[in-house]
């Protein structure tokens, strides 16, 4: 889809790593799409480290989106404070959400 472009490639690339590390850890969204990034950009003859670091930090965005995605989140999501006042992953998630759009 981005037809040799690396600005379209970073992108699309960018989109897709962000809503798929909403729902999985975000080192494992790396983990699957690094090999990917690799590749592309051994296609379109361009350095891979630049695209590399925008969707590692774009995974690192998406992550914070929900309870599930990043590390912290669900430690905080799962602390029995955050859990006595009645705060449930949904909630927690459109928060999260709310704040990372902003980004």
């Amino acid at each position: 889809w981005s037809r040799g472009d690396p600005w379209k490639l970073i992108v699309l690339l960018g989109i897709g790593v962000s809503v798929a590390s909403a729902f999985l850890d975000n080192v494992t969204c790396m983990l699957l799409l690094t090999p990917v990034c690799i590749r592309l950009c051994q296609t379109i003859h361009i350095p891979p480290q630049p695209v590399l670091i925008a969707t590692a930090v774009m995974s690192n965005i998406g992550g914070a989106a929900t309870g599930v995605g990043d590390p912290p989140n669900i430690i905080v999501l799962n602390y029995p404070g955050v859990r006595a006042t009645g705060i449930g992953f949904a909630e927690f998630s459109l928060h999260c959400t709310l704040g990372t759009l902003l980004c």
